[in-house]
């Protein structure tokens, strides 16, 4: 894993969370960006890893990422759990992008979705470190063309509303060896 990716230009590093302040931060903007968005918002917090892009020291975007779980499986197999079953019946170990969330309203963010690209190659390194196999994704349908520019694909367009966000949803997956492959990351 990438610790501490620089972009020196803009003073702007990709980093895990490694203390529960910068995961309470994180935790703080999804929440922001979601409820701005409209979305109901849990505030549990769901056992993950935790990456974000800091600009000058300030937290502009956050995402995080789910191993699955024998015992409580992923987020979104309370909406997509067939889905999820055949994807681990094909693939074996698969995990869950969960709280993608951009500052917008935050100057610093000003030409961010540059960043999201990097945000999103953290979280498939610390996949392949978890030998986790595939990553699922639930997502507002009109960001779908969003995703699939990022390498995701639809398992499953038919659409339903997710409880935990209390929209519309659709699933998507990345094979995280394929994904990599792609790209000549080794």
């Amino acid at each position: 894993m990438m610790r501490g990716l620089s972009l020196l230009a803009l003073r702007t590093q990709v980093l895990q969370a490694t203390n529960p302040t910068e995961k309470q931060v994180c935790h703080e903007l999804v929440e922001k960006v979601y409820t701005k968005k409209g979305y109901t918002f849990s505030k549990n917090f769901q056992p993950a890893d935790v990456f974000y892009v800091a600009v000058e020291g300030i937290i502009t975007a956050t995402i995080s990422i789910v191993p699955d779980s024998l015992s409580d499986g992923l987020p979104l197999d309370k909406i997509y759990k067939e889905e999820a079953r055949e994807l681990r019946n094909r693939y074996g170990t698969i995990g869950e992008v969960i709280e993608f969330a951009v500052d917008d309203d935050n100057p610093k963010a000003s030409g961010l979705r540059t960043l999201v690209l990097p945000l999103f190659r953290e979280i498939l390194y610390c996949a392949r470190t978890k030998k986790i196999n595939v990553l699922g994704i639930t997502v507002n349908p009109i960001d779908t063309r969003f995703y699939s520019l990022l390498g995701f694909q639809g398992d499953c367009t038919v659409e339903k509303t997710h409880p935990g966000v209390g929209a519309p949803a659709v699933f998507l997956s990345v094979v995280v060896k394929q994904w990599l492959a792609d790209r000549q990351v080794t």
